[in-house]
């Protein structure tokens, strides 16, 4: 229990490291007029590895605080995306506990899409904002998001072994 606990704290430390870089770093960081959800990658990091519950209340804490800093119009529209997603991850991770990184790594991918769909659509609603349209700022937003999480998983968490290997 008490590993537990201290890989809670690491990985709200990293949350905390990474919400600066996504703040700092984030100009630098665009790309066809996008930049990669650095807490949607928390999240699914923390998910990965702790219970439905706490993946769930760790979605909602980030998508809160990100709505707060990027002064979102639509406050708690992130936290209602980011804890769905919380709890699709966790559970998956419980019903299926040895799932390989091969599987775990394109599994992120589609939650990180239906995550971007669910978010442009929700946020466009009342507008004239065409569903073709949703689906392509999704999965561009979802690639590149995407691409930063491999190099992420590649550069630091294989060595680590961040997923359970079977």
């Amino acid at each position: 229990m008490v590993k537990n606990k201290f890989s809670i704290l690491r990985f709200f430390s990293i949350a905390i490291i990474l919400i600066v870089i996504q703040s700092g770093v984030n100009r630098w960081l665009v790309v066809a007029n996008t930049t990669p959800d650095i807490f949607l990658l928390v999240l699914i990091l923390i998910a990965f590895r702790t219970s439905i519950i706490h993946a769930t209340l760790v979605g909602f804490a980030l998508g809160l605080i990100q709505d707060m800093i990027s002064g979102s119009t639509v406050l708690g529209l992130s936290a209602l995306v980011k804890t769905i997603c919380g709890y699709v991850i966790g559970t998956v991770k419980m019903k299926y506990p040895h799932l390989t990184a091969s599987v775990l790594l394109p599994m992120q991918f589609c939650v990180m899409f239906f995550h971007f769909i669910f978010y442009y659509w929700l946020i466009g609603r009342g507008t004239t904002i065409v569903f073709i349209d949703v689906l392509n700022q999704s999965f561009i937003h979802s690639l590149y998001t995407g691409l930063i999480f491999i190099m992420i998983y590649f550069g630091l968490l294989k060595r680590i072994r961040f997923f359970h290997e079977s």
